[in-house]
């Protein structure tokens, strides 16, 4: 398996956000034994850390229109431009944390037959792209989200759910539903934490103190702390401490 995240600037340099969030990523996967190689840290411009050292593509990846389409254009670019190969990827944003390993064979499990795996925000229908699993296969699934983004000017998010809810769409059917342990959110939480998989696998918040306090203090509906201890200890190494 292969992680993807992707930062595509006009400046052609991450943000002052950007640069403590690139490196709690990266040591965050290398905590959970990713090797470096299965980081694939895609740019429009040269960076390495620790060991990483981005995929230097065009600026015109950026979406203009709209900030987070970026994601999907740069997905199609390295489809296009034989970066996918076999097996299978896990797309997520920088604010999206690997709290424990992902199996990716139960993973596997969960897809089956199907080409991309996305969750839902908790009890709310939205589909979340902040974090996805794909095939090789799935190629022209982006393709077509990349062309209803343009067409209509809309996030990733509303053209996926375009899809996935639309049982006429020839491409509904390659997608599949997982669970939202791998896209784990706030909304519901209770309600969610009861049917996601233990321990969470992945987090899905901003770094803002308000989110501290939620996800590491544990001041939310569960009265429960839900950051790892050694991803705590990253975040203050960064500076992150609510």
């Amino acid at each position: 398996m292969k992680q993807i995240l992707t930062y595509i600037s006009p400046d052609k340099e991450f943000n002052e956000e950007h640069k403590k969030m690139v490196k709690i990523q990266i040591d965050n996967s290398l905590r959970l034994e990713w090797k470096r190689k299965d980081i694939m840290l895609v740019t429009n411009f040269k960076y390495e850390y620790n060991g990483v050292k981005s995929i230097v593509i065009p600026d015109d990846n950026y979406c203009p229109y709209l900030y987070f389409v970026t994601k999907i254009y740069v997905i199609n670019y390295l489809f296009k431009n034989g970066l996918i190969k076999n097996g299978l990827y896990w797309y997520h944003d920088f604010d999206s944390f690997e709290f424990n390993k992902i199996d990716k064979n139960e993973v596997l499990d969960e897809m089956g037959v199907c080409d991309l795996g996305v969750s839902n925000y908790g009890q709310k229908i939205r589909l979340c792209s902040a974090s996805m699993f794909f095939h090789k296969s799935a190629v022209d699934i982006f393709d077509w989200l990349r062309l209803e983004c343009d067409e209509h000017k809309i996030n990733e998010e509303v053209a996926l759910m375009r899809i996935y809810y639309n049982k006429d769409n020839h491409l509904s059917k390659r997608i599949k539903m997982v669970n939202t342990s791998y896209a784990f959110h706030k909304f519901n939480i209770v309600k969610t934490y009861k049917t996601s998989l233990k321990p969470i696998r992945v987090a899905h918040f901003h770094i803002t103190p308000d989110k501290y306090d939620f996800y590491v203090r544990g001041n939310n509906k569960l009265n429960m702390p839900l950051v790892p201890k050694e991803l705590i200890n990253i975040f203050h190494k960064y500076g992150f401490k609510g």
